[in-house]
């Protein structure tokens, strides 16, 4: 039994030192989303992601500042971003130029 309890506190040991480092991980990142647009929740074909595309009017251009991130963050992650056409871009801009 005194093996199994100091077993057990060892586990509680890891476990709180691997929150810490996950907290500290999600301070430095930023989550930006749809930024192009929402991903449609339906499965599409080819032949109907390309129709969706060719009725894109005009190229959808966004640029990511510093502003758009809050101060600490060095990491970007870009999800659930979906353009209307081969030509929409995401610009990082200069004063991004540290991130990792």
């Amino acid at each position: 039994e005194a093996d199994e309890r100091e077993k057990a506190k060892d586990v509680q040991k890891v476990k709180k030192t691997l929150e810490k480092y996950q907290a500290r991980e999600k301070a430095v990142m930023a989550t930006l989303v749809g930024l192009l647009g929402p991903v449609s929740d339906t499965d599409t074909t080819n032949d109907e992601s390309s129709a969706a595309e060719s009725k894109a009017t005009d190229a959808q251009t966004v640029r990511i500042t510093r502003d758009r991130i809050d101060a600490g963050q060095r990491v970007i992650t870009l999800c659930d971003t979906s353009g209307n056409s081969r030509a929409d871009k995401i610009i990082f801009t200069q004063d991004l130029s540290l991130l990792e």
